[in-house]
């Protein structure tokens, strides 16, 4: 049995853990997701066939240490509790749980989702974390330069720390392959304005200004950005709520997308943005900013155009998308060509036990 156990993670939205729950399930393996929740009242419930067992903190905050002890021996007792059967497997997830690996006399994977900032500013913290990477049969990051950074700063076992991206599943693609499109105004995929770090007003500023695309604008946004929204009926179409399941849906018929992230901090400018990878996997290009694992795609040939800002500076971003509108048929070749590069590999998670 596989235990799949985390703390902040909203496995509606987190298609990457889901795809690893599944990918263990299809091989025959018993599957809970046993997680934290922040609503009243915790459940058990299914998505995509996979069992999800909801628990709460029995006190919110970690305001001192002694609420910190607090949350991790409860977090252990979660541990403890499932601990009985011979079989158990445990998929740790989220930097929280990092201190309950310690304990465990399971066989388990640590899996880091992003740079554990919290484990790298003391040296006692840092020990910890190798301790942890000993004990553990592997380590997973969600790409590359993530990897990269913590082998340089921390970590130490090359084969251990594996990567495992937040691609899309193979039938995913397949069901949603996009058509050649010859229209105009090309339709644009915009995702994640709900936060000041992905530059929302400089995103959707740069379209409406320096292009004639539609926008197909997806998930949670910002109040300045619902006002344009209001004001731009006739060249934004927005969807406020709607599945990870669902997104490629949308994405097919789009012919291009923009991403943009803060790179002043460590796990922004290492950034693994699902739309990102989605978007090749189906062919689209994507104007990006010039953080650390945008210019490595680029390196590596595929369809990104990179502007000399991270998404701050909005005259670069005008100047770029415009150069970027006119060349979008030479950049979907380029897409099309590699779109085979961005498909889930389940092989590597069921073969990681």
């Amino acid at each position: 049995m596989v235990i799949i156990f985390g703390v902040a993670q909203d496995l509606k939205t987190d298609y990457r853990l889901l795809n690893i729950a599944t990918s263990f399930k299809e091989q025959g393996e018993e599957v809970l997701l046993l997680v934290n929740t922040s609503s009243n009242e915790a459940k058990v419930w299914t998505i995509s066939g996979l069992r999800i067992r909801e628990f709460r903190l029995p006190f919110k905050g970690q305001n001192s240490k002694f609420q910190m002890l607090l949350k991790q021996l409860y977090l252990l007792s979660k541990v403890m509790a499932h601990s009985w059967r011979r079989d158990i497997k445990f998929w740790f997830f989220d930097e929280e749980i990092i201190p309950v690996t310690l304990f465990c006399a399971k066989r388990f994977i640590l899996d880091l989702h992003e740079v554990p900032y919290k484990f790298l500013s003391y040296r006692f913290s840092i020990k910890i974390l190798r301790f942890v990477e000993e004990r553990s049969l592997a380590v997973i990051h969600a790409n590359d330069v993530r990897r990269e950074y913590m082998l340089a700063n921390v970590l130490r076992s090359s084969l251990k720390n594996k990567v495992i991206e937040n691609y899309l599943t193979k039938d995913l693609i397949e069901v949603n392959k996009p058509f050649a499109r010859t229209r105009r105004p090309y339709k644009v995929y915009v995702q994640g304005l709900s936060q000041e770090e992905r530059f929302p007003y400089n995103t959707i500023q740069a379209i409406l200004s320096n292009t004639s695309w539609r926008i197909e604008l997806v998930g949670s946004i910002t109040s300045n950005i619902r006002s344009i929204v209001n004001d731009n009926p006739e060249r934004i179409n927005y969807h406020s709520t709607i599945s990870p399941f669902t997104i490629p849906s949308v994405m097919k018929e789009c012919d291009c997308s923009v991403v943009f992230y803060n790179s002043e901090r460590v796990n922004t400018d290492l950034c693994a943005p699902n739309r990102l990878y989605w978007a090749l996997a189906l062919g689209l290009p994507v104007l990006t900013g010039n953080n650390t694992t945008f210019k490595r795609l680029k390196e590596a040939g595929h369809g990104l155009a990179i502007c000399e800002t991270d998404g701050k500076n909005l005259e670069i971003i005008s100047k770029e998308i415009r150069k970027f509108d006119k060349n979008l048929d030479f950049y979907k070749e380029i897409c099309r060509e590699r779109m085979d590069d961005f498909i889930f590999d389940s092989n590597l998670v069921i073969s990681l036990f």
